[in-house]
């Protein structure tokens, strides 16, 4: 954990994926939204968690949609750059302008290479 006593944990084990969370958020119709999100990435074929080794290409973003849709593939999504920073804490970040009174925030993580570990972390 970053802070706090909960979190949630992306992975697969000698497998790729594209994987993440959304939560719809009431907002008021033209406001301003920001988004943000600690995220912990562990990508490796070794098993020391303090150190990734031979990573598996492993990426994360946040987005927003601000017609309060629930797919993340939607068009309409606006997405923060993909990151790539491995055995750290990173803070992800993502504006946007709510167009209806709800709007949805994403998570987002993605590996290119099966590696023994494929992991994120999120809080």
């Amino acid at each position: 954990m970053h802070a706090g006593g909960s979190g949630q944990k992306q992975f697969t084990t000698f497998a790729t994926h594209t994987a993440g969370l959304y939560q719809q958020v009431p907002v008021i119709a033209g406001s301003r939204v920001s988004f943000s999100i600690w995220v912990y990435v562990w990508s490796s074929s070794k098993d020391g968690f303090d150190r990734s080794k031979d990573a598996g290409d492993y990426r994360v973003s946040v987005g927003v949609d601000p017609f309060g849709g629930t797919s993340g593939g939607a068009s309409e999504v606006v997405w923060s750059r993909w990151v790539q920073k491995y055995d750290g804490w990173v803070k992800l970040r993502v504006d946007g302008v709510a167009r209806g009174e709800e709007v949805t925030v994403f998570t987002r993580g993605q590996n290119a290479w099966r590696v023994k570990h494929n992991d994120s972390y999120w809080d």
